[in-house]
């Protein structure tokens, strides 16, 4: 007999998405409007589409590892993308701007 193991982190996902009550809590966070239900997204959690337990602000590595339910938020899948789209052009435009206001490798040149 098999028996499938659970994944990793599966009890904080749990609490993530109980104490969102099944559904996605995004409330424009992603860039749309979510006009219906006063602005908030009407996915819930599925078996073939399940949410997400996503950081409430950017967090990479073990940073993202280590936090905790109320560091999260339950997000569904296009939501996510999307909130990851605006936080990548986000991190671009600020390395932009680090990159103009930077000294260049000789100062400023006339």
């Amino acid at each position: 007999m098999t028996v499938t193991q659970p994944m990793i982190g599966a009890d904080l996902w749990r609490q993530v998405i109980e104490s969102a009550y099944g559904r996605c809590q995004c409330e424009g966070i992603c860039g749309r409007a979510h006009k219906k239900d006063r602005g908030r997204c009407l996915t819930e959690n599925a078996a073939r589409a399940p949410l997400h337990a996503v950081p409430r602000e950017p967090a990479a590595g073990i940073a993202a590892m280590q936090l905790a339910a109320d560091d999260l938020i339950a997000l569904c899948d296009t939501c996510h993308g999307a909130l990851l789209a605006l936080w990548r052009k986000r991190e671009r435009e600020a390395a932009l701007l680090r990159e103009r206001e930077a000294p260049g490798l000789f100062g400023e040149m006339q």
